[in-house]
């Protein structure tokens, strides 16, 4: 941030008048001159950056630098310093930006400036020293406690969050995201407060370092908080973003609330609405609410396809054949299971599957990619069920992989021929041996998590 304006000028000493008064008279008035261009340089400079126009900004700051080093004034001239730093690290230009803070409060007085500690925090950032930065933003946060500024503080431990997490350092993270929500809270900023506290429990999940009462008490606080805050964007991603903790908490009736808070937000964004009502099937699914789950299953099916989200609809298509087969209705089960197959061919991303089975129908087993990649998966046997049991020579299906991260979508591998077969039988397998999940819970677009 530039300095709001130029060191106070008023209390200098008059020189005493000489015999050459009249050059001194003129003399002081071609500094009152230069003073006044550098207050409207520095005040132009101020507009453009509030603008958005940091070259702008650049220029002015230049100017008001320039025009500073013609008079002997040692704070004005590092006022002006600061400026223009601020303003080369705000154009892109952070060394440039660096060496001038320098100059703004050279030794261990400019230790004491909360400004400028930000900035120099700002500029090492910039050029990836995480470290140096990281030390200028804590040395601002403490500066700017100490001045009652919680606004600034608050911005600046979000700074600092930043470079912990970019050292992978997620408790530091936590703590300063915490820290920062204080300030804001405070402070009077209550919505910054709340997406703060957003970030730290979700960091505080994330490191492993804290007990789930310790999480559940800040997310409590950041759902308190939401109350104030008025834009409806910012709101929906801090409710899915909060169901998807919850749910990896295990808290799944706290995440379906987050993602039915989030439903009449995400509308005007049918991307964002997909994904909310994909991870309330999902969650409906774990809570055994299968009936309440099939609707939205088909709804986010039905807009992924729209949208052209063809994986993603695979997925929607396997939650919701799930939810069907509880509800034994094996018959439209299988046929979606089938639609997710076909999506994931689709994006090429499955090997030889076989869906789910329902008596007295006829499957096709297609290879699509060969080989098993090694991704995790667990290999599992078949248990069938029923007096004629497919004959292993026959359908050359020796053992079922099982995708965790596609639930119930169990993978048939043709071991003896890597060639499309096509079988008929009238029993097959019912399930398979081991504890599987048919959730799939995603925080952001693009993104997904499997709930278990």
């Amino acid at each position: 941030m530039a300095s709001d304006g130029l060191p106070p000028l008023e209390g200098h000493k008059r020189k005493k008048k000489s015999d050459n008064g009249s050059r001194s008279k003129g003399g002081n008035a071609n500094k009152s001159k230069v003073l006044v261009d550098i207050e409207w340089f520095t005040s132009s400079g101020h507009s453009a950056l509030q603008q958005g126009d940091s070259g702008e900004a650049l220029h002015c700051f230049k100017k008001a630098f320039k025009a500073a080093a013609e008079i002997e004034e040692i704070r004005v001239q590092r006022a002006c310093a600061f400026n223009l730093g601020a303003a080369y690290v705000e154009a892109g230009k952070p060394q440039k930006g660096l060496d001038f803070l320098k100059k703004a409060q050279p030794g261990e007085r400019g230790e004491r400036v909360a400004d400028l500690q930000f900035n120099l925090g700002v500029a090492h950032e910039a050029l990836e020293d995480q470290a140096q930065a990281a030390g200028h933003y804590l040395q601002a946060a403490r500066l700017y406690r100490s001045q009652g500024d919680g606004c600034s503080e608050g911005d600046t431990c979000m700074k600092l969050a930043r470079c912990s997490l970019r050292a992978k350092d997620w408790t530091q993270a936590a703590q300063n995201f915490q820290r920062a929500g204080e300030s804001y809270r405070v402070a009077g900023r209550l919505d910054s407060a709340a997406m703060a506290l957003k970030e730290a429990g979700s960091h505080m999940l994330q490191s492993g370092s804290f007990t789930a009462d310790d999480i559940i008490t800040v997310f409590t606080e950041c759902l308190e908080l939401s109350v104030n805050i008025k834009d409806q964007n910012t709101l929906c991603k801090l409710y899915t973003d909060l169901g998807l903790s919850f749910s990896q908490l295990k808290l799944f009736p706290e995440a379906a609330e987050c993602y039915e808070q989030a439903l009449p937000l995400a509308c005007s964004k049918p991307r964002r609405l997909a994904v909310v009502l994909q991870n309330l099937g999902a969650v409906h699914n774990t809570l055994s609410q299968y009936e309440q789950a099939l609707d939205f299953h088909r709804e986010a099916a039905a807009l992924h396809g729209s949208l052209g989200s063809r994986r993603a609809q695979g997925r929607c298509f396997s939650n919701l054949a799930f939810a069907l087969s509880q509800l034994e209705n094996l018959e439209e089960a299988g046929e979606n299971y089938l639609h997710s197959l076909q999506a994931f061919k689709d994006t090429g991303r499955c090997v030889c599957v076989c869906v789910y089975v329902v008596p007295n129908m006829i499957f096709k087993f297609s290879l699509v990619t060969p080989g098993i990649s090694s991704e995790g998966h667990s290999i599992t046997d078949c248990v069938y069920s029923g007096k004629q049991q497919p004959s292993i020579q026959t359908l050359n299906l020796s053992f079922v992989l099982f995708f965790p991260s596609l639930p119930f979508f169990f993978i048939a591998i043709m071991c003896l021929k890597l060639i499309p077969v096509t079988i008929s039988y009238r029993k097959t397998f019912s399930r398979c041996r081991g504890s599987v999940t048919s959730n799939l819970i995603y925080p952001t677009l693009g993104q997904w998590w499997p709930s278990g």
